[in-house]
């Protein structure tokens, strides 16, 4: 999703300083650090875009001409399904409701034309949503950042479930709590869980605090392909010697090798005061060896965010739009057991099911063979595992779920394995849990890690 740019308008009285200068460039901004694009000219070509920004100010019906656009604006939302966000910039609801102060004198000058009526319906229609009141003395940052995060909600609603209202909050306050100096963060959890969503939202939120910023996502890989010196010299050309005297924002996405970051991180020279290192890792070890500052266990989705999850994915609605939860879609959020990529995956997979029973039919199959992309994500994490440790996870899979810890570490000594230390790393990778002293093992890396078992077993 993260490469993918949607085109906004944004419809203001271009002729008011403090918004033509302050408060549509910040707004600008906080929409392009989500991945937002932004065109403020009426005359580019509005009818791409899929949501219109309308900045509704003391002399903003003044202008036929914005009249005009704001009417084409309301016309696309009925027509297309058009998503509309109105900001009061310095001027009440009410007053735009009601046609006071400034907005009723405009209107007296507009009087002769035969689209008075059409404008009073549409700014009726425009007030009576959801919206935003601002002051024009008070701070920008907050309110445009709480406008963009609202807006990046609604044009990606499967993307950020969860991360806005408790994660990311969560993170903010820990790196706050944080001495100064170069502070630092690792964010771990099962694959598929949404860590990286997790950095790329605390990414997005924070870069506009740091002169220089750099996420790489798939870290591990890239910098194998590309090698140090190739990927230093990519993201920070501008500076030869990589002498960065500036605060810097680092995400390293997806570590496998505490080395890795150890190579990358020392080839910048200096990080100054107030730089933040952001690594995730689906292996703990791997982040206490970096030496990061506070670690942060990504938990999965509640029941709430799960069900609208995949509702959404299934069936193109939000749960409360729809007979939900019905018996098959409360099955299928209990065995992704919060994971989003499960939910994502099998919604999207039982959505071209029409039947009820053939929707029954494929989660049975899922649950047996899971798709392409969450074997991908398990085996990532399986197969930097020690032989010790890859054999014990093959056991529990097939023999010890569920099984008290003690003794399944009895009999994994009696065959010859070290227990001790390859269940306490496989709990560090996020493919084992132990609860009330007992083995568990979320259901998509059981089905994975039983595939992989059966397949070296059978070669």
């Amino acid at each position: 999703m993260e490469a993918r740019k949607m085109v906004k308008i944004i419809n203001f009285d271009s002729s008011e300083e403090t918004l033509r200068c302050s408060f549509v460039p910040h707004l600008s901004a906080a929409f392009g650090r989500k991945g937002i694009s932004v065109l403020t000219d009426k005359h580019d070509q509005s009818y791409k875009s899929i949501a219109s920004v309308l900045i509704f100010s003391e002399n903003y019906v003044s202008s036929k001409e914005s009249l005009d656009e704001f009417i084409k604006t309301i016309q696309r939302r009925h027509e297309k399904g058009h998503i509309v966000t109105a900001i009061f910039y310095g001027v009440s609801r009410s007053n735009v409701q009601e046609l006071m102060g400034n907005f009723s004198k405009a209107f007296l000058e507009h009087r002769d034309s035969d689209q008075v009526n059409q404008w009073r319906n549409a700014l009726a229609e425009i007030t009576s949503l959801p919206g935003y009141e601002t002051s024009n003395n008070q701070s920008d940052y907050k309110s445009v950042e709480k406008i963009a995060r609202d807006l990046y909600e609604k044009l990606f609603p499967n993307e950020r479930i969860g991360i806005y209202s408790r994660m990311l909050p969560d993170i903010e306050n820990l790196i706050q709590k944080q001495q100064w100096g170069v502070r630092s963060i690792g964010i771990w959890g099962m694959p598929g869980i949404g860590k990286t969503k997790l950095a790329k939202a605390v990414f997005d939120q924070m870069s506009c605090d740091y002169e220089v910023t750099c996420f790489l996502q798939n870290f591990h890989e890239t910098i194998h392909k590309k090698g140090l010196n190739g990927l230093l010299q990519e993201q920070f050309k501008n500076f030869p010697n990589q002498t960065l005297q500036q605060r810097v924002l680092v995400v390293l996405d997806d570590l496998k090798n505490h080395l890795d970051a150890e190579s990358f991180l020392g080839g910048l020279f200096l990080f100054s005061p107030g730089s933040l290192i952001i690594i995730t890792s689906s292996d703990k070890q791997v982040l206490s060896q970096c030496g990061v500052n506070q670690i942060y266990k990504v938990e999965g989705l509640n029941k709430h965010e799960a069900q609208q999850l995949f509702s959404s994915c299934a069936f193109g609605k939000d749960a409360k739009e729809n007979n939900l939860p019905t018996e098959l879609s409360m099955k299928v959020i209990e065995y992704a057991n919060g994971n989003p990529l499960a939910l994502q995956l099998y919604g999207e997979k039982m959505s071209s099911q029409e039947q009820p029973n053939q929707k029954e039919t494929l989660f049975l199959k899922l649950k047996q063979a899971p798709p392409q992309r969450i074997v991908e994500v398990v085996k990532s994490s399986y197969f930097p595992l020690s032989d010790n440790e890859k054999n014990i996870l093959v056991y529990i899979a097939f023999f010890f779920t569920g099984e008290h810890v003690d003794y399944v570490s009895t009999l994994l000594q009696d065959l010859g394995f070290f227990p001790d230390i390859g269940i306490n790393r496989l709990v560090e990778n996020s493919l084992v849990t132990i609860s009330e002293n007992r083995l568990d093992m979320h259901g998509l890396i059981h089905a994975v890690v039983r595939e992989i078992g059966s397949l070296d077993q059978n070669q």
